[in-house]
């Protein structure tokens, strides 16, 4: 994590666990909020509807409508 926060690049991180042992507070504390984007799962959330809900995240952060371009789109 130390290498990520370091980087002059842009990073992805996908932190996973069982639920309520800290994993959104250990982000938070460590990189000290200074990230562009993150995104928290569905609690109980099937694939589908983690999948969606990550796709709206990342068009709600860069300002797009996601419904104009989930037409079509299989998740």
């Amino acid at each position: 994590m130390e290498r990520l926060k370091e980087s002059k690049q842009a990073e992805f991180v996908a932190l996973y666990g069982r639920r309520r042992v800290g994993k959104t507070w250990l982000v938070r504390c460590y990189f000290q909020d200074k990230f562009t984007f993150y995104s928290t799962g569905i609690a109980r959330g099937n694939r589908k509807e983690q999948l969606k809900n990550f796709y709206k995240s990342i068009c709600a952060h860069s300002q797009n409508n996601p419904e104009q371009h989930m037409v079509g789109t299989e998740f």
